[in-house]
């Protein structure tokens, strides 16, 4: 698996992860294996159909797209390990350039958490006004509560 990790600007994130060779065959492998093992063909015991005819039954499309998701999970989580990234969006595969059953490359693109600088803070001389209240003006508060809530 070739990893390239590209950092854009506004703490985007780029990975172009290629996946080739027997890595790739055994993915895509497993993936069609998974679905094979549900087909079920008229005349034959589940499991025991010839691999022509199961091969007709079961969607190509299907088994490379759910490769490629394993794939790029993968990749993100290896990239994320080894560069101590923090992913603070949800991935996404921007783009997929080449996709069959001998390779595939494709494009995750995903955000940082944004980096926040602190100013001083501390020390700070604020003026506070006092309230003074009259007791008038506490008994008004007092009467006007007990009106809200009377029964």
């Amino acid at each position: 698996m070739e990893k390239r990790i590209e950092r854009k600007e506004n703490l985007e994130v780029v990975i172009t992860c290629t996946v080739n060779g027997e890595e790739w065959t055994k993915l895509v492998k497993k993936e069609f294996n998974k679905r094979a093992s549900k087909v079920t063909v008229p005349g034959f015991r589940p499991g025991k159909a010839p691999a022509n005819l199961v091969r007709a039954r079961v969607n190509q499309a299907e088994v490379l797209n759910e490769a490629l998701f394993n794939t790029a999970n993968a990749c993100l989580k290896s990239v994320a390990e080894e560069d101590k990234l923090v992913i603070f969006s949800k991935p996404k595969i921007s783009s997929v350039s080449k996709i069959t059953e001998s390779e595939v490359e494709f494009t995750l693109t995903f955000c940082l958490p944004p980096v926040v600088t602190l100013g001083q803070y501390k020390d700070l001389n604020v003026a506070l006004k006092e309230v003074k209240a009259t007791p008038k003006e506490v008994n008004a508060y007092i009467n006007d509560l007990k009106a809200k809530q009377a029964v």
